[in-house]
């Protein structure tokens, strides 16, 4: 029995904080991700390989750590809206950031087809010290 786009969604944020390696059995070998332009490596991932290795790989060389936390699900048949905040800590600079974001999911046949995110980008670029300005 296939899992309906809720539950698909569901599990995908259960692995990608605590067992990664159970990504690839919820996002589809050809999916679209596609990252706000002004977050950092933010752009389109096409495939597992792109997401994993051109998307997360960067990521991953500039934080300790990374975790997507849903705070609220909005079912939308198909697509799944999740708002929630990361949690991560920048490498160079060991600040602590939870920046807020809002994904939307595609699911088709019980996996994730797409990714259309958007987040709080300047937080991010602050912990990356990438002199983004401040409010005085």
């Amino acid at each position: 029995m296939s899992r309906n786009a809720m539950e698909t969604v569901v599990e995908f944020y259960q692995h990608v904080n605590s067992d990664p390696t159970g990504l690839p059995g919820v996002l589809h070998a050809d999916i679209k991700w596609q990252v706000i332009d002004g977050f950092p490596f933010g752009g389109e991932y096409n495939g597992l390989g792109s997401v994993f290795e051109d998307f997360f790989g960067n990521v991953m060389q500039h934080f300790e750590f990374w975790n997507a936390n849903p705070d609220e699900y909005i079912d939308a048949g198909d697509k799944i809206i999740v708002l929630g905040h990361y949690k991560t800590k920048a490498k160079e600079t060991g600040m602590d950031i939870e920046p807020s974001f809002i994904h939307v999911w595609t699911v088709e046949d019980g996996m994730i087809t797409r990714l259309q995110q958007s987040a709080d980008s300047v937080q991010v670029s602050r912990a990356l010290n990438h002199n983004v300005p401040t409010k005085n």
